[in-house]
């Protein structure tokens, strides 16, 4: 007998959901971008296409700019999987009239030099196979802010009302026709659609943030993480994880993607939350995520 799939919700706090719209407010102009790769490990895989827009505010709305597209022809070491063939269209044959990525770093670093960046699920994704292609290639990655659309989405779209949160699933949601997905340049332009749509929502206090009543005495408060580079299959993970007494509900914070996980809608978050934050004694997101170490609280007893 199979073992219950774990079902986790997002959480993002009212602070968080504030500090991403004052971020967002400040944000003249933005890259827009899109990855296509080889696999899912930025240690392992390789970039095979990046697709990015220059979007500039223009009122309350970003429109375009300028555009960037380039695909990258891969070292003899490295092969085109068949399934990331038929997931993308892009051929073996296509990427060998392609330059090398080294050829291609001053263009590509020039574009995004340290704008803001956005894409979607780029801060769990495409923004890791950047940095590390940068990195390879004797570059620094270091754009001025990263947003993640796929975030905003969790923000506004209530979990009973899609499927999954996927590009396409979402961009269905709203109504948004795409001209094909997994291109690069239609996810992208899908992207912009999605964050000018977002950008109105938090200007307009919207939120599908749920958060219940129960506050459950903590356990402990402990980091775990891993580089990733084990295998193909294994990806960077970050996390903080807080243990509930006498509850089996697993809650945690990843630390890359910025957001909690819980397998429970009735507990407290905000509140487990600031509890979080006194426990590890740091006042800052930030100070947060560079919490490295395990917090044990004593039982208290009757």
């Amino acid at each position: 007998m199979q073992g219950k799939e774990q079902v986790f919700c997002y959480w993002r706090s009212q602070r968080a959901i504030q500090e991403i719209q004052e971020r967002l407010s400040q944000c003249d102009n933005l890259i827009v971008y899109d990855l296509e790769t080889t696999g899912i490990n930025p240690i392992f895989h390789r970039v095979i296409e990046v697709a990015a827009i220059w979007v500039q505010r223009q009122g309350i709305q970003f429109t375009e700019k300028d555009r960037l597209h380039q695909y990258f022809r891969l070292p003899d070491c490295i092969s085109l999987p068949d399934e990331i063939v038929d997931l993308t269209g892009i051929t073996p044959e296509k990427l060998s009239q392609a330059p090398y990525e080294d050829e291609c770093l001053e263009e590509v670093m020039f574009f995004f030099e340290n704008r803001p960046v956005a894409g979607y699920n780029n801060l769990g994704f495409d923004d890791l196979f950047l940095r590390q292609y940068f990195y390879r290639n004797g570059g620094l990655f270091c754009p001025r802010d990263s947003f993640d659309v796929l975030m905003m989405a969790h923000d506004f779209i209530p979990r009973d009302q899609v499927e999954n949160y996927r590009l396409e699933t979402v961009a269905n949601y709203f109504g948004i026709k795409a001209v094909q997905y997994h291109a690069a340049f239609s996810d992208a332009e899908v992207t912009i659609e999605l964050l000018n749509r977002f950008t109105e929502a938090y200007r307009n206090g919207e939120t599908a943030a749920v958060c219940g009543d129960k506050r459950p005495e903590i356990e402990s408060v402990a980091y775990w993480g891993k580089a990733g580079q084990e295998t193909e299959k294994d990806r960077p993970v970050h996390r903080i994880y807080v243990t509930l007494c006498d509850s089996g509900t697993k809650i945690f914070y990843d630390i890359i993607s910025g957001v909690w996980y819980t397998q429970s809608l009735e507990i407290d978050m905000e509140w487990l939350e600031t509890s979080a934050w006194e426990i590890v004694s740091v006042q800052s997101e930030k100070e947060f995520q560079s919490f490295r170490g395990k917090k044990k609280l004593k039982k208290k007893t009757a």
